[in-house]
């Protein structure tokens, strides 16, 4: 397109052609009006007349100004049109999820209360491997060599000291009446409301899915919205589907492509869907597509897909 037209990017153009198609004879305004209206795009109505222009090699049999009928376009540019339009609308994965779909509903770090650090999961298992089955690979602490009653006091003494993670660690097993403890869920909200306080992201995440269970969904987007902003992007893909079943669409595509962005598969599978349902154009998809790919790869290490394969198979051979 011509020098007067550089405010329009490939997705204003398609809308303007896609206008066009549907009724030739519109004003120069109403494309203005239209185009704003679908992409945001504010341009002058001259800017769309110079598209016009550039597009169409035969003036003759002019409909209104700068316009010709729809036979007399440039095959070449017909080709084009129909070629953009199937890469519109057609989308390959190609493979997007490599090694990140396994992630999902698995923890990939392991918290040890013995001195309060927490270990990827894939660390973990290569230290394992290496002899240390039982032994934090911090303080060198055997859990093997303890009791029961010594594990429990070493999570006491964590919590005393206003330890988030032990204190969350102390929650979910008074929620799910775990580690000796009987189940007193009052209790363990009371919990998890103060490892959220303390900024841990995942008790804002669990009060989150508590407070949905109960049908409490503005309690659960509060906490889901605290644990995305510190960073826990399966919170955020929640919000997403929150906005968008509530039709705040703009507001959940925003919410999913931030979250496939930082690597967050549920969030890039929510895209696609909205893609295949015309809620999405193509440049963002593949924009977004790029970074998630990205963030993948720098979450992957040789000692973490080893994990992950090592945790696949026992699976599989218990079904």
């Amino acid at each position: 397109m011509g020098a007067g037209a550089i405010s329009l990017d490939p997705e204003d153009c398609f809308v303007l052609y896609q206008l066009y198609r549907k009724h030739p004879k519109r004003s120069l305004k109403s494309y203005v009006r239209e185009l704003c209206y679908y992409t945001g795009t504010i341009v002058s109505q001259s800017t769309v007349s110079r598209f016009f222009n550039h597009g169409f090699a035969i003036k003759g049999c002019l409909c209104k100004a700068n316009f010709v009928p729809y036979d007399k376009f440039r095959p070449a540019n017909i080709e084009k049109a129909v070629q953009y339009l199937r890469y519109l609308v057609q989308f390959d994965p190609r493979h997007y999820a490599e090694a990140n779909e396994r992630l999902v509903g698995m923890y990939t770090e392991e918290y040890f209360v013995s001195c309060g650090k927490s270990i990827c999961k894939g660390c973990k298992h290569s230290f394992q491997c290496s002899g240390n089955d039982d032994k934090c690979p911090f303080c060198n602490s055997d859990r093997a060599s303890k009791t029961f009653e010594e594990l429990v006091g070493e999570v006491m003494k964590r919590v005393e000291a206003n330890d988030a993670a032990s204190i969350y660690l102390l929650a979910d097993s008074y929620y799910n009446g775990l580690n000796g403890f009987h189940q007193d869920q009052t209790k363990a909200i009371e919990l998890f409301t103060k490892s959220a306080e303390l900024g841990y992201s995942k008790a804002h995440w669990n009060l989150g899915d508590i407070y949905r269970k109960g049908g409490y969904l503005k309690k659960a987007k509060f906490h889901w919205e605290a644990a995305a902003m510190a960073g826990h992007e399966v919170a955020r893909s929640n919000i997403g589907s929150i906005e968008g079943n509530s039709g705040n669409t703009e507001r959940a595509m925003k919410h999913w492509t931030i979250g496939a962005s930082a690597g967050s598969y549920m969030a890039m599978n929510n895209l696609i869907i909205a893609f295949k349902q015309g809620l999405v154009s193509r440049y963002t998809m593949d924009s977004t597509l790029r970074a998630y790919n990205n963030s993948c790869a720098e979450m992957r290490s040789e000692a973490r897909d080893k994990y992950i394969s090592f945790v696949s198979t026992n699976v599989e051979n218990m079904v």
